[in-house]
């Protein structure tokens, strides 16, 4: 009879298995909501996602910028006034899976802050919905390879980690693409979370050098040598574009014939 009820309990197991749970909150996910992030539709629905974009940043489109004079749209693409300010455009474009609201801001604080690095998942899970959505095959573009914005030394000794290359190891390993360090912070520079608008928009000039690719990837002289090369530049929070951009820069300085594209959790 014992026998039996294990057997019953075992085909019930495999017919009906048990839902996985909600990385925020444990409760049931399975078959709910985008299943982006293994997220239950309570918890999905405190995020904005993005629909109608600016072509350039990703910025979720509004009818307040559609009314403004500093902007332009067609029916098949919409340019934020930001963006067609911007004079230099090493940076693509960028895009971004949702907006960067209150409950994104406390998810994103609680992971970089407070280490709490068990969100890593779900912010990573945001990157690869974002990435399926305007990537990859069908997409804008094809990545060869991954780089992130890395952190000044000092910066690491306070956090212990960076939240930047941690999410772009996790989408790399999800879509099959390498990533690789290709960028180092030599200025240190204070939160960006602390500066008005103005002081960020130039804050990290000339912050960043480029750092040729370790041992074991793909040496300098093979990137330089590749007729062709699309970078994803992925970092968590795309505000002014200032860091994204910058980041670019140097990246084009040093691989001229890259094509360097943006990717991050929240815009």
């Amino acid at each position: 009879m014992q026998t039996f009820k294990r057997l019953i309990k075992y085909l019930l197991v495999i017919a009906f298995p048990k839902p996985e749970g909600c990385l925020l909150c444990g409760m049931a996910a399975s078959g709910t909501g985008r299943r982006i992030a293994q997220l239950c539709l309570r918890c999905e629905q405190r995020f904005t996602f993005h629909t109608e974009i600016c072509s350039l940043c990703g910025r979720q489109w509004t009818e307040e910028m559609a009314d403004g004079d500093h902007c332009s749209f067609t029916d098949d693409e919409r340019v934020c006034g930001d963006c067609l300010r911007r004079t230099i455009h090493d940076l693509i474009l960028s895009r971004s899976a949702v907006v960067y609201n209150k409950p994104v801001k406390d998810l994103l604080s609680l992971y970089k802050f407070r280490g709490d690095r068990m969100l890593a998942p779900v912010l990573a899970f945001f990157l690869v919905y974002a990435y399926n959505k305007y990537y990859g095959s069908g997409g804008v573009a094809v990545p060869d390879l991954i780089t992130y914005i890395p952190v000044h030394q000092s910066r690491l000794e306070e956090r212990t980690f960076n939240q930047a290359e941690e999410l772009a190891a996790l989408l790399g390993a999800t879509v099959g693409i390498p990533v690789m360090a290709l960028l180092e912070k030599t200025k240190a520079t204070d939160k960006q979370s602390r500066k008005t608008r103005k002081d960020r928009l130039h804050a990290l000039d000339y912050a960043f050098c480029f750092k040729p690719p370790e041992p074991g990837h793909i040496t300098n002289d093979e990137l330089l040598q590749k007729p062709e090369l699309d970078i994803l530049l992925v970092d968590d929070v795309y505000t002014t574009g200032s860091t994204l951009h910058e980041a670019a820069r140097v990246l084009k300085h040093s691989l001229p014939h890259a094509s360097v594209y943006g990717l991050t959790v929240a815009r």
